[in-house]
């Protein structure tokens, strides 16, 4: 059987017994065996640890926007193409070219925000690809969590993925959330690189420490070797993109089409194993008798009346985690209000002196110096209670998490009671994003119609009033800034908190539905669950 008729005969199966958890891995296969022309190079990994940059860096194309905005859900495939062609696809199948200087528009947060533009992704064409004709670049947005705009939009294009390099970066190395994203990665590809960003943070004995850590941890972690390439778009550079180019690009291509069988397979094997657990339990439960899986269907009946009260706990458990957060985040930003004022204050106190000119002017050198003063702190609060805000995130994400285990164990026991049989249901897994903020807002200091009259007026005799002036201006524009900074991590997280409900609540319906199409179907005999079972155990042994 070929892999067309393989392809074929699982989406048969699939429909033939009500499961409908794989339609997404399905359409994945169709799409790998319609796109043979290259291999999909997806570049996943956390927020900043330098995707774009890296991609950028080794087309020798700056066509990806880099710097401290994160990017939307939008996915960016990068290939060869003899004319230069830049194409935005709509989530409603619309398409419009743009010109390259255009993409930041669809594609990064400040002009895009919340993905409001509703792109589905952006498509590039390069010459400048040649060297690279059999491949397809992927950027990602920054990984994460399924459930935030960011990302969830990266994991479902996850088994797309033919090559995933995983950037990793230097600082600091090895996350929990690296972790996570590699355990998902690997459902989908048996080839999985480590890209680690960033070396020339640290010395060359630093980054040998670096990698044997990342190494010994991650074979601790999943008993196997991972492939680790070191990279820095500044330090070493022609030397890194050179043993990239040489060790792993140029060998998957010379390998295109083997490397192709190879990851289709793995992608078609975890569909066949996925598949087959559901089938098992339709194959027990088929002699089961009828009053029996009566009982389990008044059960399941009963659960999904009752999904009305759980998604009832979910509302309020929302409603809850986003009071909790805007109180979390008052409670740990406010420590930074009264310390930041006063430092502020005191370099005001030593630089007004050097200030000459009208007041007019005076006001205007304040005003820049205060931006970049009051940019460069709130970059160092985003940078030390960025973790903090992960570390937060991902306590809100375990108590969803349980909710849904606990329904899973429910299911799983109702199952069990009544039919005698072990069934552990799809993992509901979640991932975190890890987010910056870092704009700022600054008021003019003084209205329109006193820089008139003020303008003619000499600085030296107002100078007290100025000063006074000036410093509760930094009081008022330090607190008005860092209540925006929380303004926009509540809005983030509430955004996070709100897509792990409503996935909880999905989750939760589509196993009810499929649990009661594989155990209850009357058209389910026993006879064609076995024959179902041998074709996917033979297509596994196969490949």
């Amino acid at each position: 059987m070929n892999f067309n008729a393989k392809l074929e005969r699982i989406s048969e199966i699939c429909v033939q017994f009500g499961i409908t958890n794989f339609s997404v891995q399905l359409d994945v296969l169709k799409n790998i065996v319609k796109s043979a022309d290259f291999i999909d190079v997806g570049i996943f990994g956390r927020f900043k640890a330098g995707k774009s940059s890296f991609l950028d860096n080794l087309l020798g194309s700056k066509v990806l926007p880099v710097g401290v905005i994160p990017v939307t859900a939008v996915i960016t495939k990068i290939k060869y193409g003899e004319k230069g062609k830049i194409a935005v696809t709509f989530q409603r199948g619309s398409n419009k070219e743009i010109l390259i200087n255009e993409i930041p528009e669809y594609v990064c947060e400040n002009f895009n925000p919340q993905n409001e533009k509703k792109v589905y992704s952006v498509e590039i064409t390069l010459p400048e690809m040649l060297q690279y004709k059999d491949l397809q670049f992927v950027d990602t947005p920054g990984l994460g969590s399924i459930f935030t705009h960011n990302t969830k939009t990266s994991f479902d294009w996850l088994p797309n993925a033919g090559v995933a390099l995983v950037a990793i970066s230097v600082d600091p190395p090895l996350s929990e959330q690296d972790i996570a994203l590699l355990r998902e990665i690997l459902k989908y590809t048996p080839k999985v690189i480590i890209l680690l960003t960033k070396v020339d943070l640290l010395s060359d004995t630093e980054i040998k420490e670096i990698e044997k850590y990342v190494k010994e941890s991650l074979r601790k972690e999943f008993g196997r070797e991972f492939s680790i390439y070191q990279y820095s778009i500044y330090k070493n550079n022609k030397r890194f993109k050179m043993n990239l180019d040489e060790q792993l690009l140029f060998p998957l291509m010379s390998r295109k089409d083997k490397e192709q069988e190879e990851i289709s397979k793995h992608k078609m094997n975890f569909l066949s194993g996925s598949c087959i657990e559901y089938l098992k339990l339709a194959e027990q439960s088929a002699d089961k008798l009828q009053s029996q899986k009566d009982i389990l269907k008044e059960i399941l009946d009963r659960e999904n009346a009752n999904l009305t009260n759980t998604i009832k706990e979910l509302e309020i458990l929302t409603n809850y985690y986003i009071i909790y957060t805007r109180n979390w985040l008052n409670e740990n930003l406010k420590k930074y209000h009264s310390g930041l004022s006063k430092k502020l204050q005191n370099e005001l106190e030593n630089i007004l002196p050097q200030w000459r000119g009208s007041m007019l002017k005076v006001s205007r050198i304040f005003e820049l110096w205060l931006r970049e003063q009051i940019t460069a702190e709130t970059n160092i609060i985003s940078s030390t209670e960025n973790r903090n805000f992960n570390q937060f995130v991902e306590r809100l994400k375990s108590s969803y998490k349980n909710k849904v285990d606990s329904f899973r164990d429910k299911l799983s026991h109702d199952i069990k009671t009544t039919l005698g049989i072990e069934f552990n249901s799809l993992e509901f897994s979640t991932f975190i994003e890890e987010s910056d903020f870092k704009d700022i807002s600054l008021f003019r200091t003084f209205d329109f119609s006193l820089n008139l009259f003020w303008y003619l007026m000499p600085t030296a005799i107002f100078r007290p009033l100025l000063k006074y002036h000036l410093k509760n201006s930094v009081y008022e524009e330090v607190e008005k800034n860092i209540f925006r900074l929380a303004a926009q991590w509540e809005s983030k997280i509430v955004s996070i908190i709100k897509e792990m409900k409503k996935q909880s609540e999905e989750y939760m319906r589509n196993e009810i539905a499929t649990i009661l199409n594989v155990i209850l179907h009357k058209d389910n005999k026993l006879d064609d669950i076995r024959d179902a079972i041998k074709v996917l155990e033979l297509m596994k042994k196969e490949n």
